[in-house]
């Protein structure tokens, strides 16, 4: 009875005690602080008023009371003065506000606006801080700028204004697309960019100053006229204004035509010196032993020393180039246009080499002894300078038989059946021929999708047995290369070996 007496005793003092306390405690709280805006301040560097190139780097620094700083943003107004000129002389448009921008580290390099004889520039940063807030007096330096030339840019390849180039639909393993290669100079500063475009396309920035173009890339129709223009950016972030420009004629193949033949032959004293050897006997020769009297192929000929080499608008009409050399001395034509060669195979053209010394212009001094001449095997690599043989021609290691007149036969080789023999008729008599042809071309190393078709029988041991004519199997384009001129062979041997040709290549 007593505990339950004492608890409600206990109930009622709690109560009264809790009423006292709430009408004597005083409810009345006093106002939060204030959040206050951070400061900035700028270091000392560069020096206030002083004359600066144009990339300028400054160093800031932020700091705030009641939080802490979250990140910077800076911005900075250019006047372009006259010399003696002020800014309160100076006109509204030649006064130049930059927007603002925000970052979050306390140092920045800054390519400042300076076209003009003279460059005054107002540099403002301010910090914020985790709560926002900005602050509101901005650290601020002012300086001078001296001024800065735009970059030049100028458009290396194509190399002329309506080159004509090859192109098709799509890219492929041989073609990656219509190549633009380009250059730029600046007179007080580095290039850090390049941006192209095509036609009326956009502008597509990039620090490479060799891209291809994919076809996709054009305004249609893709075969006809196109525009590619360049323009460059320096690290002082002045644009060129004007750039490069240069109009391509492009064409695409349609092989149409079976066959051109390319006559490089120069009826020169290195052939029989009877005089009965005439350029209408060359050109007999090979328009029989290529199909012209078939009947079912359109053959066309054409003279290299007259007309040159054929345009790309001429060329794209036709299935397969054959190019002959015949004569001794070192024939220009493959190396010369080696560029629209290759353009024309990437294309999906075939192509038939058969001369004299043709790959003489590859040659270079590490191939020669002042004592002994010639110094085989020769080794070609892709992306040297006369890597036109390893990765078009597909030979990786050549060798050369003698200068003397040393060849007695050719065979044929697998599907290439048969035997070529020099017709005495048409060898000279005179050194170093001496009734035999020398200097054949044999092939002691052959690359991918390769097959020898011809190999070298004669009085050379060093080459004896040795590939002296190849077939490439490509993904792409087709190629047959004989390291001898053909014409020198005997109609039969030549005709058959032709035809051969003719059938590989889907004739």
């Amino acid at each position: 009875m007593k505990s339950k007496i004492f608890k409600r005793v206990q109930w009622c003092l709690f109560c009264v005690l809790f009423t006292i306390a709430f009408y004597t405690c005083d409810f009345n709280t006093s106002q939060p602080n204030e959040n206050l805006p951070p400061n900035t301040t700028l270091a000392n560097i560069p020096v206030e008023g002083d004359t600066l190139f144009a990339l300028v780097t400054l160093y800031w620094d932020g700091e705030d009371e009641d939080g802490y700083i979250d990140y910077y943003k800076y911005r900075y107004t250019s006047y372009y003065l006259e010399p003696g000129q002020t800014i309160d002389q100076v006109s509204p448009d030649s006064v130049v506000i930059h927007g603002w921008v925000e970052i979050p580290l306390t140092t920045a390099i800054v390519a400042f606006d300076s076209p003009s004889k003279v460059n005054y520039q107002i540099f403002k940063v301010a910090a914020v801080d985790n709560s926002g807030n900005v602050d509101p007096t901005p650290a601020e330096k002012t300086f001078y700028t001296y001024p800065t030339s735009f970059p030049e840019t100028k458009i290396l390849i194509p190399s002329a204004d309506k080159e004509q180039m090859y192109a098709k639909e799509e890219i492929d393993e041989w073609w990656p697309g219509i190549p633009l290669k380009y250059t730029a100079s600046d007179k007080d500063g580095t290039i850090i960019e390049y941006a192209w475009a095509v036609d009326d396309g956009e502008w597509q920035w990039t620090t490479d100053t060799l891209v291809y173009i994919h076809p996709n890339e054009f305004t249609p129709p893709l075969e006809g006229l196109h525009t590619v223009k360049v323009i460059s950016r320096d690290n002082t972030n002045l644009v060129d204004p004007v750039g490069d420009s240069k109009r391509i004629d492009i064409f695409i193949p349609s092989f149409e035509k079976d066959i051109i033949i390319i006559d490089e032959t120069k009826e020169d004293a290195t052939l029989p010196d009877n005089g009965w050897v005439t350029d209408a006997d060359v050109d007999a020769f090979y328009y029989e032993i290529f199909g012209g009297n078939r009947g079912d192929l359109s053959v066309t000929q054409w003279d290299y020393n007259l007309r040159g080499f054929p345009s790309i608008k001429r060329l794209k009409d036709y299935k397969m180039i054959v190019w002959h050399s015949d004569n001794y001395a070192v024939g220009e034509g493959i190396r010369k246009n080696e560029k629209l060669i290759k353009q024309y195979l990437q294309m999906g053209g075939k192509l038939f080499i058969s001369g004299y010394r043709v790959l003489w212009n590859y040659f270079d001094d590490s191939f020669y002894s002042p004592m002994l001449g010639l110094t085989p095997p020769f080794t070609f690599k892709a992306g040297a300078w006369n890597g036109f043989v390893n990765t078009y021609l597909h030979i990786n290691i050549a060798n050369v038989s003698g200068i003397l007149g040393n060849l007695n036969s050719i065979s044929g080789v697998g599907n290439f059946s048969g035997e070529l023999i020099p017709d005495s008729a048409k060898v000279n008599k005179v050194w170093p021929f001496e009734g035999k042809l020398g200097h054949i071309i044999t092939m002691q190393e052959l690359g991918g999708f390769t097959i020898p078709i011809c190999e070298y029988h004669g009085d050379d041991p060093d080459v004896d047995g040795m590939a002296c004519g190849l077939r490439y199997y490509g993904s792409v384009f087709d190629l047959v290369f004989l390291g001898f001129p053909l014409w020198h062979m005997e109609y039969d041997g030549a005709k058959q070996l032709g035809n051969q040709i003719l059938g590989s290549f889907g004739f």
